[in-house]
């Protein structure tokens, strides 16, 4: 097993085994201390055994150290394979767990236990491999003896050291640093000895390595003695280890001396680096929960963050916009006294404000997207409308800009499945991108079909961006410094992609420095609608209305609701129905236009996005004929853009309610808008009796004359004008005028008596002649005639000195009155004459103008006016068998 430093083994004088070269001098002398094992026959008798040895490394003594075990073959080859057994099994553990935890550590370069204790298993790896049976020989069988004399006295050493790191990182509340500090550094010096110093082993240090050896392994034991007393992690398997780490040293101590020979299991090495390795699976299981109940906690803090920014978000919407509107009222107020350099600052607040403003909403969505908290309803919508809506929405924002915005989005394209607010704002997100980074040139948007699946580009002519930017420009909080001022803090296009996402669609992206960027977004279109739909978002009934829809039972006012959803206008049709409204329905902008000129309606409510029209342009043609007061307008839309509440109003619209509404608040906004149309209604018709019942000073004082004049000259003739002036007083002073409409006969009859009053005044000059039918049902508005009859004695006739003649015709043809008032006055001016057909001639009396604005609320009614300076005056006006007031 040993014998030092080399010898030869001779059996009745024959060679039969030897390791290395014994010499009787150093010259010729080669060490080699190489277990073997040898089978020879012996004789019947005395048999001799001779060995040489020589020894010139090993100077604490040379020799025979472990005993030569001599007997059968079976009995030698059992005791050799224990040794081996040993020995392999000694080595194989110590190599194994020694790569595991060095692989661990390369995992977690942090943990430089890991390491150290990887150290210390190859280091106790390397001294069994050299120890014992020298299984490393088996391997490498040319190994220099040098360095593995070296190896054999450096590797336990070496082990101790690694053991000290070991506990100095492992447990850093017990170790102590001078201890650690003065074990290390004495074995890392005896260490150093060996390798820089010749090869031969001082009797000092054979003595020195097993002493440093003990005390080393009494302070492993106190510190895992203490660890388990304080309950650390794995206290069980700190006991275990410090029973078989005391059994392990005690066993290589006396076989350093070579006073045994290890041919037994190696339980000892095994079951501590198992116990060490239990320890550290113990830390890795405990630092998992560990993580994990971080990870939850994490959560929950993040929950709470995200609640808290929700919550602050929407406390800032309120002082946001407080700081806008006022900043833009002192700016607007054209009583202020502040410099140019004062507004210019004021304008800065408010523009930071709306920035700020757009940050808050952008956090709200943020948040609600990071909870998953954003609901979509996804549905079939016309992306050519909602673009149209968005531009020319936009129009008005960059006026003073240098650049345009054109839609080439084609017409006709297949329905998208998205959500129609969302849709929007991803749109509306991506101008706001390129508009910023723009400063000249152009913003496209184009749209084309690819794939079933609708593909919509925003190309802009801006500053662009790098290649390598490009890669991050969806990630939150990424923002990328161009030739424009960055705003904002990066959260819009990743929205934008965000918003794709739950919408099943994804967003790409390619620029080049100095010339622009392409945004393209892709939605899947309504032939995948079925497959595409969520079933979260289907509508849980589905409705079929047939439109234009109308009430069967005729209450009260009269409300058109337009929606180009069934569902939508279902909802609103039984609500406004359970008031006792009159309710008219219709899918499409046009079907509205259509409606509005045909029927009288009190008050419109309109979705904002509909395919073809959109509720913008039905306010804009609505308004070209009815004023805010006379038919009100309410949009209900489910955006919360403020710029989009702005553009409504400046279209017309009374009152904007956003989805999703309180049933309760769209019932009290429609009462409210209904009962102010019925307020300005009755104030209408109050001042058109008003103005009829108001006796004009002048012309009274001079019937009055004519009276008394004619009581000396004709008094016959004074009574007759006494009774026309009777007839005239009582038909201005009745107050069925208040009535909206009224029979012919009864305004025939106040246009007699004017007649009559101003022909005793003028005689001859006024010469009126009447063509109107006997009978006839015709109903018209109160003072429509009678007006028209006075202007033309007034402004046209009477200016003459010869006078003229007024005639009056009311025919029928086909189905439509035709009602003419002629004369052959002096006419009326050009210029006057294109005012008064534009309706823009200013003015206080009844008039043209009056009864102009009167005729618009009635259906297929209509009026012209022709005029010669000199010939005279001719208005028409055509009137439908049965007048029906439409709006008033």
């Amino acid at each position: 097993n040993s014998i030092r430093m080399a010898h030869r083994f001779y059996l009745n004088g024959k060679l039969v085994g030897s390791s290395g070269i014994p010499a009787s001098n150093k010259a010729s002398y080669q060490p080699a201390n190489t277990p073997y094992t040898i089978y020879v026959p012996l004789k019947k008798g005395e048999n001799n055994l001779v060995l040489h040895v020589s020894n010139y490394h090993y100077l604490a003594g040379g020799g025979i150290t472990s005993p030569i075990y001599l007997g059968s073959t079976s009995g030698i080859t059992l005791l050799r394979d224990r040794s081996l057994m040993h020995d392999w099994v000694t080595v194989t553990a110590l190599l194994v767990m020694g790569l595991y935890f060095f692989g661990l550590y390369l995992q977690r370069r942090k943990d430089y236990s890991l390491l150290f204790f990887s150290l210390f298993c190859l280091a106790q790896c390397v001294f069994s491999g050299l120890h014992g049976e020298k299984v490393f020989y088996i391997l490498w069988s040319n190994l220099p003896y040098e360095l593995v004399l070296r190896l054999q006295f450096v590797s336990p050493v070496l082990g101790n050291v690694a053991m000290y790191l070991y506990l100095y990182h492992a447990f850093p509340a017990i170790r102590s640093k001078k201890i650690t500090y003065i074990g290390a550094g004495i074995g890392s010096l005896s260490s150093a000895y060996v390798f820089l110093f010749p090869t031969f082993v001082p009797y000092q240090l054979l003595v020195l390595s097993p002493v440093y050896s003990f005390v080393s392994v009494i302070y492993f034991i106190y510190v895992l003695c203490l660890a388990a007393w304080r309950k650390e992690e794995g206290s069980i398997y700190l006991l275990i280890g410090i029973v078989v780490l005391n059994i392990y040293g005690i066993s290589q101590t006396v076989n350093v001396f070579g006073q045994a020979v290890l041919n037994y299991f190696p339980f000892e090495i095994i079951l501590f680096i198992l116990m060490m390795a239990l320890l550290l699976s113990l830390r890795f299981s405990n630092a998992f929960k560990k993580v994990d109940a971080l990870s939850q906690e994490l959560i929950q803090i993040d929950g709470y963050k995200d609640e808290f920014l929700s919550k602050t978000s929407h406390e800032f919407k309120t002082p946001v916009h407080g700081i806008m509107n006022i900043a833009e009222s002192i700016v607007k107020d054209s009583k202020n006294t502040l410099t140019e350099a004062q507004i210019e600052n004021i304008t800065l607040i408010s523009a930071t404000a709306k920035r700020l403003s757009i940050l808050v909403n952008d956090l709200l969505d943020l948040s609600k997207l990071k909870r998953g908290e954003l609901e979509v309803n996804i549905v079939k919508m016309d992306s050519r409308s909602a673009i149209d809506l968005i531009v020319e929405m936009y129009a008005f924002l960059i006026e003073e800009k240098k650049f345009v915005i054109v839609n080439d989005v084609p017409e006709n394209l297949p329905l998208i499945l998205a959500d129609e607010v969302r849709f929007r704002q991803i749109i509306i997100n991506l101008l706001d991108n390129a508009i910023k980074h723009t400063q000249h040139g152009m913003i496209r948007i184009t749209a084309y079909e690819a794939d079933s699946t609708m593909m919509i580009s925003i190309e802009d002519t801006g500053s662009g961006m790098e290649a390598d930017q490009l890669q991050h420009i969806f990630e939150p909080f990424r923002q990328f410094q161009t030739e424009a001022k960055a705003n904002g803090v990066g959260l819009g296009l990743n929205i934008v992609k965000q918003l794709l996402d739950v919408q099943n669609g994804s967003i790409s992206a390619a620029s080049k420095k100095g010339e622009g960027s392409i945004f393209t977004v892709s939605l899947p279109m309504d032939s995948l609608s079925e497959s595409q739909i969520s079933a979260t978002t289907e509508e849980p009934f589905r409705y079929l209305i047939e439109t234009p829809y109308e009430s069967l039972e005729k209450k009260g006012p009269t409300i058109l609701v337009i929606d180009d959803h069934d569902v939508n206008l279902k909802i609103l049709i039984e609500l406004l129905e359970s008031e006792d409204y009159t309710v008219l329905a219709v899918k499409s902008g046009e079907e509205a236009i259509d409606l509005v000129q045909k029927r009288r309606i009190d008050l419109i409510i309109v979705d904002l996005m509909m395919p073809g029209l959109s509720g913008f342009d039905v306010c804009k043609e609505i308004r070209l004929k009815f004023s805010a007061i006379q038919l009100p307008i309410l949009i209900v839309t489910a955006s919360h853009h403020t710029e989009e509440k702005i553009m409504a109003f400046q279209m017309g619209a009374n009152d904007f309610l956003p989805k999703p509404f309180d049933l309760s608040e769209l019932k009290v906004r429609v009462a409210n808008l209904i009962a102010l149309k019925q307020a300005a209604r009755d104030v209408s018709t109050m001042e058109v009796a008003f103005l009829q019942s108001q006796i004009k000073p002048h012309f009274l004082f001079n019937v009055l004359n004519t009276i008394n004049a004619l009581t000396y000259l004709d008094p016959g003739k004074a009574r007759q004008v006494i009774a026309d002036l009777a007839n005239f007083l009582r038909s201005s002073f009745d107050f069925h005028n208040t009535e909206q409409l009224i029979p012919l006969k009864q305004e025939l009859a106040l246009v007699r008596a004017y007649v009559a009053i101003e022909q005793v005044r003028f005689g001859d000059k006024v010469r009126v002649v009447y063509d109107i039918p006997n009978e006839s049902s015709l109903r018209i508005l109160p003072l429509l005639l009678q007006p028209l009859i006075e202007n033309a004695i007034r402004h046209g006739i009477s200016k003459r000195m010869e006078g003229g003649t007024v005639e009056l015709s009311i025919k029928l043809q086909e189905d439509r009155w035709n009602i003419a008032i002629a004369d052959d006055g002096v006419g009326i001016p050009p210029d006057v004459l294109e005012k008064l057909q534009e309706g823009t001639l200013e003015g206080k009396s009844v008039g043209l103008k009056n009864i102009n604005r009167r005729l618009r609320h009635i259906s297929d009614a209509s009026w012209s006016i022709t005029s010669e300076m000199d010939k005279g005056t001719k208005i028409v006006i055509t009137l439908p068998t049965e007048v029906m007031l439409l709006n008033e």
